[in-house]
């Protein structure tokens, strides 16, 4: 066969392998690269073919490279996990499987194949979305209680609740919408608890796919699955700790009986694992949904619940405690006006009342995000004013401010809510500018003017 041909066929087989290829010579130079290893690292194989090692990852070399040290030590090199920054900036993690071209008892070269794990790479790295990033250990990094913001009496409630809990090994179901600080509550706990000096790992179970999350909790052996190595889930690494686990709901009938093994003997067992592993966990667990809905739906299992449910903690909503808005809005100004270096004074009255009456389905974590965008894109310091608010948070009002009719309300009270919700929503997008509202409404300016008065709306 023709050596053309041949290395048609060559490309042909390299372009549509799953696994990304890397061959290089002895001397450390590229002689194949495939479209699998551009789309793990970055970089396209015209970038690649003809250039030495180093020139393209400088950070790898013959103490850290599986594919430089085979052409050194003529070493089969298997199941290789190795981590490194790909050309994008991005950490990935790989498996390799690495073997020298020998012909004749020479050394010619190395070929490396390369599959992409980094979804499934050290799972703990991946689930602490919900505490800042990476595994918290150190104490300065914890929420506490006296971290938590609020004095109205439905959060000094669930104070005084979370308290209790903190002073018990039992089990801890949180219940709350999203941006009502459940994860700041279950650290709380953690912290104000007999295992406060032991490890806190939180995971968001509606945010990994079942196989990665079941292997996540649970830990693997090696063998199990393609790639899997001895590594301790979830459960072992927070031994005598606590686990937080949100949006419980999420996990699958199969995770969720696993969930209630492990919670009344105590006992977990690693994927492709035949071994009782005894642990010893306080489990704090969160919904964002009524749990009894979910229960009727299906969606959580009905001994699940119960054996959750041994404490419960239900998060007030922040159009419940309407008088903490103020409290955390300033807590909000200080610290974003710090990391901006930016010098915030307060906010105006209209900037105040547009945060009273906004209804913040998004909760805390809403309000937080509107206070850092808002100090973001304001163009000078001093105090937050109307117009300093982004278009989106007037836009988002306009069906928060028409509100729906009920039956014991009078006609003409309605009629004076829904004049009332127009002129405000019109006076918000126009950010305070009165002749502008007046002008979009259709309204002399006087006649806007007494409406404005009349309404609170200034």
């Amino acid at each position: 066969m023709e050596k053309r041909i041949q290395q048609k066929i060559m490309t042909i087989l390299l372009d549509h392998m799953s696994d990304g290829v890397h061959i290089i010579d002895q001397d450390g130079y590229t002689l194949a690269y495939n479209r699998a290893m551009e789309r793990i690292e970055g970089v396209i194989p015209d970038e690649v073919i003809g250039k030495h090692f180093s020139e393209i990852f400088p950070k790898l070399d013959y103490t850290n490279s599986t594919l430089l040290q085979a052409t050194r030590h003529d070493q089969v090199v298997e199941d290789f996990r190795q981590h490194y920054t790909n050309l994008r900036g991005e950490r990935i993690t790989t498996i390799n499987h690495t073997y020298p071209i020998i012909v004749d008892g020479k050394n010619y070269g190395a070929l490396e194949f390369s599959r992409n794990i980094t979804d499934e790479k050290d799972l703990t790295d991946q689930v602490h979305q919900l505490i800042g990033g990476e595994l918290l250990e150190t104490k300065p990094n914890y929420y506490t209680f006296d971290m938590i913001i609020g004095s109205s009496e439905l959060m000094q409630q669930a104070l005084r609740i979370a308290r209790r809990c903190a002073e018990t090994d039992a089990t801890v179901l949180i219940v709350g919408q999203t941006g009502t600080g459940k994860e700041m509550f279950a650290q709380s706990i953690h912290n104000a608890s007999r295992r406060q000096h032991q490890r806190f790992i939180g995971v968001n179970c509606a945010a990994l796919a079942e196989s990665i999350l079941e292997s996540l909790l649970f830990g693997t052996v090696k063998g199990a699955f393609t790639g899997s190595v001895d590594r301790k889930g979830l459960f072992e690494q927070a031994d005598r700790g606590t686990l937080f686990l949100d949006e419980i709901n999420s996990l699958s009938p199969n995770l969720q009986a696993k969930l209630l093994r492990v919670l009344q003997e105590g006992f977990v067992r690693k994927v492709g694992g035949s071994k009782d592993i005894r642990v010893d966990v306080r489990i704090i667990a969160a919904t964002n949904q009524p749990p009894r809905e979910q229960v009727e739906q299906g969606t959580l299992r009905r001994d699940l619940y119960y054996r959750l449910n041994v404490m419960r903690l239900d998060l007030p909503t922040l159009s419940q405690r309407p008088e903490d808005i103020m409290e955390l809005t300033e807590r909000f100004i200080d610290k974003y006006s710090q990391k901006a270096g930016r010098d915030i004074t307060g906010i105006s009255h209209d900037f105040r009342d547009a945060l009273k009456r906004h209804e913040f389905r998004g909760n805390v974590r809403e309000l937080e995000h509107l206070i850092e965008a808002t100090i973001h894109m304001k163009e000078t310091d001093g105090e937050l004013e109307l117009s300093d608010l982004p278009d989106h948070f007037t836009r988002d009002m306009d069906d928060q401010l028409l509100g729906l009719y009920r039956e014991d309300q009078p006609l003409m009270e309605y009629l004076a809510d829904i004049e009332r919700n127009l002129i405000q929503s019109a006076y918000f997008k126009e950010k305070g500018h009165v002749s502008n509202t007046a002008k979009r409404l259709g309204l002399p300016r006087q006649n806007l003017q007494y409406k404005l008065k009349k309404y609170g709306i200034v």
